[in-house]
């Protein structure tokens, strides 16, 4: 309705004496309107394709990035499992970890083995709640610290090859009863005591369980600086698990020589109980390679990608319409300058300088916003360690050839009529 409405008011006020004076002389109608739709398009699709190229080149080179600098992913399998999906209280939960470990120590070929809440992911975080540092004022507009948790058992580190700076590990003492205790990332203790050794420091959780309203919150002493797991990226806090009863669980498991475990691991979460689901079983390189991040990359270039080509035909849709428009309004206009001695390739000339103007102001418009877009996306990248390249000339010729002969073939049809 919008779209017809404008050529509708349009008709109802021509004059039709004049009108029938225009049609009789060929005067060509002002196509302002539909001009600035073509170009829209035009400019708007070869942002969306130039967009998506940028996505996809962030994606190949993710690879390199996500193994971090903290940790070793190599030869480690890891199996999700959600305990919550098998009707475990906190309670009984807790008792089936502590022996779902104990029983994966001891599967052959295992080396080093863990609990944890998740697998390291850049830019993927679990948030449990704010933390205060006595003496340590939070980032302007923030009236707490909010760094990404992540529950552990023992051994975490060992399993994933993680640097303990200072202090120590989690041990089967630290459980619920004894006094709370954190490990923190390297940045944390740096930013909360800086040029002096955090061990021993205490600061304050404002964490709440999951499904209860506020608590008070909880001091908790650090007994460890690990290296982080992330060059860039948030705070890293790691608590027990025997202090923090978790439901969504991760086994890590190393490995002591090729053979992949992720079958053995299933096995025996399936042989402890049957009920209990198993999210996924594969090795965590596979993990690092498909994680969130590149799934949303994925997402966003293949919808990127698409919208632009379905633009792009659309564009193309456009221009032939209004080229075509063009001549069917040129027509008489066309005959005389034939019968004045007009060649045909003038002619041709005439009809492709139309409808490839409007391609061409679209393409300077549309490179502008994508060098905006580019600016932003390789400045401020897509989260933490996460970094999107600059243009490649290459692609964006290859973008520009495409636009451009799209555009010539839009224009063949009323270019042959003419």
């Amino acid at each position: 309705l919008l779209a017809g409405l404008t050529p509708a008011l349009h008709a109802s006020k021509s004059d039709v004496v004049s009108a029938l004076k225009d049609d009789v002389h060929g005067a060509p109608e002002r196509l302002w309107l539909r001009h600035s739709f073509v170009v829209v398009q035009v400019a708007f699709s070869l942002v969306l394709v130039l967009t998506a190229g940028l996505l996809v080149e962030a994606l190949t080179n993710i690879r390199s990035v996500d193994r971090g600098y903290g940790f070793d992913s190599t030869g480690v399998d890891a199996v999700a499992i959600d305990l919550s999906g098998a009707g475990y209280a906190p309670t009984a939960g807790a008792q089936f970890a502590r022996e779902l470990i104990a029983r994966t120590r001891s599967l052959p070929g295992v080396e080093h083995a863990t609990l944890a809440s998740g697998t390291p992911a850049p830019g993927v975080s679990m948030n449990l709640g704010g933390i205060a540092v006595p003496g340590v004022t939070p980032p302007a507009g923030q009236q707490l610290f909010y760094p990404s948790w992540t529950i552990i058992e023992s051994g975490y580190f060992d399993t994933l090859r993680m640097r303990i700076l200072e202090g120590r590990d989690f041990r089967d003492a630290d459980s619920e009863g004894a006094e709370p205790v954190v490990i923190l990332g390297r940045q944390a203790a740096e930013l909360f005591w800086p040029n002096q050794s955090g061990l021993g420091q205490l600061l304050l959780a404002h964490m709440s369980p999951p499904d209860v309203g506020d608590v008070p919150p909880v001091q908790m002493r650090v007994i460890g600086v690990v290296e982080d797991a992330w060059s860039e990226g948030p705070l890293e806090m790691y608590v027990p698990l025997r202090q923090r009863a978790w439901s969504g669980l991760t086994i890590l498991a190393r490995r002591s020589d090729e053979r992949s475990v992720a079958g053995d691991l299933r096995a025996l979460v399936i042989t402890m109980n049957r009920s209990v689901p198993v999210l996924f079983a594969q090795s965590l390189d596979s993990l690092q390679q498909n994680g969130p991040m590149q799934i949303q990359l994925r997402v966003a270039a293949t919808v990127g990608g698409s919208m632009g080509l379905v633009g792009l035909l659309l564009a193309a849709m456009g221009i032939y319409g209004v080229t075509a428009y063009v001549v069917a309004q040129r027509t008489r206009e066309i005959g005389i300058r034939l019968a004045l001695g007009a060649t045909r390739s003038a002619v041709v000339g005439m009809v492709l300088r139309q409808g490839m103007a409007l391609v061409l102001v679209g393409l300077v418009i549309g490179l502008a916003l994508s060098a905006g877009v580019a600016r932003v996306l390789t400045t401020q990248g897509l989260g933490p360690g996460v970094y999107v390249p600059p243009p490649d000339a290459a692609t964006v010729v290859v973008a520009l050839c495409a636009f451009v002969g799209i555009g010539l073939a839009a224009c063949f049809g009323p270019v042959r009529r003419a």
